[in-house]
């Protein structure tokens, strides 16, 4: 999940990079905005509904597992489903920000900002920190990091969930715990 989204971040930036020179945005008024705001204002105006998929939505899928509505293939499935989604949602949204040094995630009061931190702000800090396109005796560093990011990271936020997915075998064991937040 997290390759993928680094992926989508990365071409982002490459496409405002080659894009701004040759488009200028204006804005009402004829004055120049940034064209990642431009480009990605819906992102970045629908990110507290974005969020609203991870608290309460992932939150309620747990939940209908637990009180027996879903079995646990579904909750699983869905979870996943919602945490590749969210993550994809906030890299396009990472990506048209103008802002420097913070996270326009972090920028937002809501609980699926504080479940999404534990991947998204390594993930983030690193996409800023590193170049858009690895040199070729990077590329294996470079992909290693990201899974280790986003391994890390997922296990984390899932674990806040009460699941605790571990490997087994050749495939996986899922614990599913009391919530830790």
């Amino acid at each position: 999940m997290a390759l993928e989204a680094a992926e989508e971040y990365r071409c982002d930036r490459l496409a405002l990079l080659l894009i701004d020179p040759v488009i200028t945005a204006t804005d009402d008024r004829g004055e120049r905005i940034a064209l990642g705001a431009a480009l990605g204002g819906s992102y970045i105006d629908g990110m507290t509904a974005a969020l609203d998929a991870v608290s309460p939505g992932m939150e309620d899928t747990i939940l209908r597992y637990r009180t027996h509505q879903i079995t646990l293939q579904q909750m699983w499935n869905e979870v996943a489903k919602i945490s590749e989604e969210i993550l994809l949602y906030v890299s396009h949204a990472e990506a048209h920000s103008d802002l420097d040094d913070s996270l326009l995630l972090g920028t937002i009061e809501h609980r699926g900002e504080s479940l999404l931190k534990p991947i998204a702000t390594p993930l983030f800090r690193y996409l800023r920190t590193t170049s858009l396109l690895p040199d070729a005796g990077e590329w294996a560093e470079d992909r290693k990091s990201l899974k280790r990011i986003g391994r890390d990271g997922l296990m984390a936020m899932w674990g806040q969930l009460g699941l605790h997915p571990r490997p087994q075998g050749g495939s996986f064991y899922l614990e599913v715990t009391a919530p830790a937040v």
